[in-house]
């Protein structure tokens, strides 16, 4: 999840932190890690590099700056969960012949 339950998840122009990171370690690490290092990397990157930057126009907006977001995992997962690459069609048809 991409925040503790009872907790903001921010979102900025681009998106949120998480959804950002979580596509950047799964395009980095997709190949060569499971799904629990992915997630926990994500982790990492949003509690260390993401903090909070609202207008202070807004008094009432100002507690929302300078805030950090944690991620949460979840699982249920009894074995580990890699993102194989699938082979082409042509591969397949080369070793079955």
């Amino acid at each position: 999840m991409s925040v503790v339950v009872g907790y903001f998840s921010f979102r900025g122009r681009h998106g949120t932190p998480f959804i950002r990171a979580l596509c950047e370690m799964l395009h980095e690490y997709h190949a060569a890690r499971d799904l629990m290092w992915i997630l926990t990397r994500v982790n990492y990157e949003v509690a260390y590099f993401f903090e909070s930057l609202v207008s202070t126009d807004n008094p009432d907006h100002k507690i929302l700056s300078h805030k950090k977001q944690m991620p949460t995992i979840v699982s249920m997962l009894t074995k580990d969960l890699y993102f194989v690459p699938k082979q082409s069609t042509q591969k397949k048809w080369e070793t079955s012949q």
